[in-house]
């Protein structure tokens, strides 16, 4: 490049910076539109995950006026359902890749726009879930509406890695993501009920949380998924459901919060676990909740009362146990433990 060339080049860049600064005929550094806005009339287009726009646009700082949100497409070829102004989304076309789930819909250009609340709360007529069949790998739920995830949304959908759950979800539905590929999920605290079997052998799952406000929560919520490794219960979380990480074998450890009052039937059954400390909150373990726990060496309880046992006291631990496994308890409470937990009174001994 010669000389002059040289010398455009940077001469132009500095008239560039210069008009930029100067905007609307105000000085370097200001609000260029603190004159006004010159508003024209435009329309910036909405894309699958982004908003568009159709009215006002102001040609020097891009603002807009008066006119209309265009929402977010979603991807182009999903089904849904209009109910009570409210609509549902199923697979309709997709087959598989990225799939983006806009927060509203609407059934032509000159219809009003309603919120997408439900994923597929019904079977098709094959009795498919909403994406069953595809071969997605990822889920992107735009903005903050959807309410449930329903029945066999995405069960046995093995491609799928990753769903992004918004702060809206309240209910996800019976065997929603069973045998699904996914790696970890965050579930948000808005979601109360979670019902049974929704993460049910899906076996690349390795992280989960288990959010504070659940109230309803089903049977073996993540039973079968073999390499789930680490799980974070929150603090304000009661119950630990039946069989909810039944032969999660590479579970090794797990922190129970101290507002956890009952431990289901079989929580623990067949897990990696090798100790585990048990709150003083809680006045309930179920039946088998550590029966075959192979790993299992230690188990320390804070409450000073006994908790209530299962009608099957003898298999609360059972099965093929370590010889060498210790029940510590509080030592003023020894007395009552081995004498309300007999079976295993040969276990029980005075916390360090």
């Amino acid at each position: 490049m010669n000389n002059k060339c040289k010398y455009f080049g940077i001469v132009t860049i500095i008239v560039v910076l210069i008009l930029a600064s100067c905007g609307n005929g105000t000085t370097g550094g200001s609000d260029p539109c603190s004159g006004g806005h010159n508003f024209v009339n435009g329309t910036v287009p909405a894309t699958e995950t982004t908003d568009g726009f159709n009215g006002e646009i102001c040609t020097v700082c891009g603002d807009t006026g008066t006119g209309d949100i265009e929402y977010a497409t979603g991807t182009s070829g999903l089904a849904y359902m209009l109910s009570s102004g409210r609509f549902t989304v199923r697979k309709g076309t997709v087959t598989g890749g990225v799939v983006h789930i806009p927060a509203y819909h609407r059934e032509s250009d000159s219809s009003p726009y309603y919120p997408v609340v439900n994923i597929g709360n019904y079977a098709d007529t094959s009795g498919n879930g909403a994406f069953q069949g595809t071969s997605i790998t990822s889920i992107n739920i735009i903005g903050n509406k959807l309410e449930s995830i329903g029945l066999y949304a995405f069960r046995d959908v093995s491609s799928l890695q990753s769903i992004n759950l918004p702060n809206s979800l309240i209910y996800i539905t019976d065997s929603a993501f069973r045998g699904s590929g996914l790696t970890s999920i965050t579930i948000p605290d808005s979601v109360d009920a979670i019902q049974g079997n929704a993460f049910y052998n899906c076996l690349n799952l390795a992280s989960v949380n288990v959010p504070k406000n659940l109230t309803t929560i089903g049977n073996d919520i993540f039973s079968g998924c073999s390499n789930l490794e680490n799980v974070t219960l929150e603090s304000g979380l009661t119950l630990i459901g039946i069989g909810m990480f039944y032969n999660c074998g590479k579970l090794t450890s797990i922190s129970l919060p101290g507002t956890i009052t009952t431990i289901g039937a079989s929580a623990f059954r067949n897990t990696g676990l090798t100790s585990i400390t048990i709150p003083a909150s809680v006045d309930t373990i179920s039946d088998y909740t550590f029966q075959d726990c192979s790993s299992l060496t230690s188990v320390t309880v804070h409450r000073s009362v006994p908790p209530t046992v299962g009608y099957f006291a003898q298999y609360v631990i059972t099965g093929t146990i370590p010889g060498s496994l210790k029940i510590y308890v509080p030592p003023a409470s020894v007395s009552a433990y081995k004498s309300d937990w007999s079976f295993h009174a040969d276990k029980i001994e005075a916390m360090p």
